[in-house]
């Protein structure tokens, strides 16, 4: 955890970036028309579950990489710890 708001964490910054990767190559490989294929031509009755699995191995992990990002992205750059430390500083409705 850096010591001051101008110091940035390396090693949180290079575990989000590998997330971000691991999860465009995996989306990627289920994407592909060649698996695709695969799919059609070995397992047809499969391809319906396929593209529940494929949508939701989009989804899921999409989600919690943007949750981890945002997070990220305001203890980082805007220097909140929480949410509630957020409400407490935000001049809006005090």
């Amino acid at each position: 955890m850096p010591n001051s708001t101008d110091e940035i964490d390396f090693t949180r910054l290079g575990r989000l970036i590998l997330a971000w990767l691991v999860y465009f190559a995996l989306h990627s490989l289920l994407a592909s028309l060649g698996l695709k294929h695969l799919v059609v031509r070995e397992r047809p009755p499969v391809l319906p579950a396929y593209r529940l699995a494929y949508n939701t191995l989009a989804a899921l992990p999409l989600v919690s990489r943007l949750a981890l990002t945002h997070m990220d992205f305001d203890r980082r750059f805007l220097g909140h710890t929480s949410h509630s430390d957020h409400r407490s500083r935000c001049p809006v409705g005090a």
